[in-house]
């Protein structure tokens, strides 16, 4: 057994060699500190504050520092946070981590930690234990509130993303722990800005523990922004996630003049039949792998699916631990309970039921699909390599999601999808049929003969030309593609090369009308940048 003095020192050893990784200290992080010490700011000390999530990875950094000198307009601090329930040498590795990192220079050195006394620690252990005892359901789980602010499904894909966990397990410890951790985070900011002139906040996401702060500035009128290099959004009731202006789109594509319209649609079309024809990454940079390679020709590979009268469906797995929540409520609180219904319903009809995961699925995905399958043998795995091509050309009738992208690629191939979520992507047109309760979804998947019409192909093209022609690829480089093969890709774009890459292309002129657009953005309260706000 280890003494304490043993333990202390043991620590000690592994936050020294931790200072040895604080940030990277390469050619493209120097040239782009120097960049910002050439452009730095004074602020005024004695005004209201700007909180910028720290430690963010290298191109949301290079975001950061354009749009937070912009909402600051010299009139404000700007400070960095770090939300972090840990305790021993933690809060002293993150003081230098950050001044290690660029971000001090873009928010003066100062770094702001949430500390807990252990009062404070204790109160939220307590708390937590209290909202479970009540709340021992997924359903209800997600709804959870304090103080008005609804954090249950925060903490639900929190709890997946960590433990790697499929769905909620009530039973494990980690879970009220990881409760407590985010009521502590909730109280922690409402009382921050109790006493703090908040005039924004500025985080990298709008899901897990970093939607806490951005729903309690919200609830405080306080402006809040998702800020990548890829996008900004203005987070509000009405849009508390990110993504979710998609909504808006039959309202702003009505906007475009008819040839505009026709033009749109034409380029959608051309892009669909480069995504279709197997290519990698089509208007999807983060994506290594096609699902619809033709791979052998037809009559040369084995058929995937049954030769039979059956109606077919598909089911379209999603990454079972990837935030469920992240366009806000589905008909079901997470993926494998979809998963489960489906499970269920199939046994009261006669379908030919087959599965099929992503390319490139995650984690324990494999596994937990082997106990799917133990439970629902009616269900049939298909290879993860399959062409879609393949299943669509040997006859399935309708794929089943909650919101993937299948529910736009399907229906520009010809085959209905239905989706379980009323806030997914494709919830505003009616080629993705969504039900809107629980009760007519499962009515739709029972009676499928009865619900099963050919897609609208205009509408397809037109969802297809919004949300991945019109929307702006980065309003940070000058050429994105060009970027991404400078750095290597969109994985290089997730490390110092792009820094290296911004000082190198780096062009008055375009930060001018960079600046300009984020402050017509800022004053329009749009849910997103966009393209109109550089032509304002």
């Amino acid at each position: 057994m280890q003494k304490d003095g043993d333990q202390t020192n043991g620590e000690s050893v592994r936050f020294h060699s931790r200072l040895r990784y604080l940030w990277p200290s390469d050619r493209y992080t120097r040239a782009f500190k120097r960049h910002l010490r050439s452009r730095r700011v004074r602020w005024r000390s004695d005004s209201s504050v700007i909180l910028l999530e720290a430690f963010q990875v290298p191109s949301n950094i290079v975001a950061l520092s354009i749009f937070a000198e912009v909402l600051a307009d010299r009139s404000s601090r700007i400070i960095a946070f770090e939300s972090t329930w840990a305790r021993s040498f933690r809060p002293i590795y993150s003081q230098l981590r950050h001044l290690a990192s660029p971000l001090s220079l873009i928010s003066n050195r100062k770094l702001l930690i949430t500390r807990f006394r252990n009062k404070a620690r204790r109160e939220a252990l307590a708390t937590a234990q209290g909202i479970l005892e009540s709340n021992n359901e997924p359903d209800r789980f997600e709804k959870i509130q304090i103080n008005g602010i609804v954090i249950g499904d925060l903490v639900y894909d929190l709890y997946m993303r960590r433990t790697s966990e499929p769905t909620l397990d009530f039973s494990d410890p980690r879970l009220q722990s990881i409760l407590a951790e985010c009521i502590g985070y909730l109280r922690f900011w409402q009382e921050y800005f109790d006493r703090v002139n908040v005039k924004a906040v500025c985080v990298s996401h709008s899901v897990y523990h970093f939607g806490i702060i951005s729903r309690v500035a919200i609830s405080r009128n306080v402006p809040s922004y998702q800020v990548t290099a890829e996008g900004i959004y203005y987070l509000t009731d009405k849009f508390p996630m990110a993504y979710t202006e998609k909504k808006n789109y039959p309202q702003d594509f009505s906007q475009f003049s008819i040839e505009d319209q026709d033009h749109a649609r034409e380029l959608a079309a051309e892009r669909l039949d480069l995504r279709f024809s197997g290519h990698v990454g089509i208007d999807m940079p983060y994506s290594t792998i096609s699902a619809y390679g033709h791979g052998t020709p037809v009559g040369e590979t084995p058929s995937l699916i049954q030769d039979s009268k059956k109606l077919k469906v598909l089911v379209a797995v999603h990454d079972f631990f990837d935030s469920p929540h992240s366009f806000g409520h589905n008909l079901y609180p997470d993926f494998l309970i979809w998963m489960r219904r489906l499970g269920q319903l199939s046994q009261k009809v006669n379908y030919d039921w087959y599965i099929k995961t992503h390319p490139d699925i995650q984690g324990r995905g494999a596994e937990i699909l082997a106990e799917f399958i133990s439970e629902f043998p009616n269900f049939t795995v298909l290879p993860p390599s399959a062409s879609h091509h393949q299943i669509i050309s040997e006859g399935i009738d309708v794929a089943l999601t909650v919101y993937g992208t299948i529910g736009v690629e399907y229906p520009a191939l010809g085959v209905p999808v239905i989706a379980a979520s009323v806030n997914g992507p494709h919830s505003a047109y009616s080629f993705c049929y969504t039900p809107g309760t629980r009760t007519e979804y499962e009515h739709a998947i029972l009676n499928l003969h009865e619900n099963l019409s050919a897609p609208d192909a205009l509408q397809v093209r037109e969802y297809y030309f919004l949300n991945y022609i019109h929307q702006l690829k980065t309003w940070v480089y000058q050429d994105y593609d060009a970027y991404l093969d400078i750095v290597g890709g969109y994985s290089g774009s997730m490390t110092t090369k792009a820094m290296g890459e911004y000082v190198d292309s780096f062009s008055k002129a375009f930060d001018s009308r960079t600046r300009l657009a984020l402050a017509n953005f800022i004053q329009s309260r749009d849910p997103r940048l966009n393209k109109s706000h550089f032509r304002v």
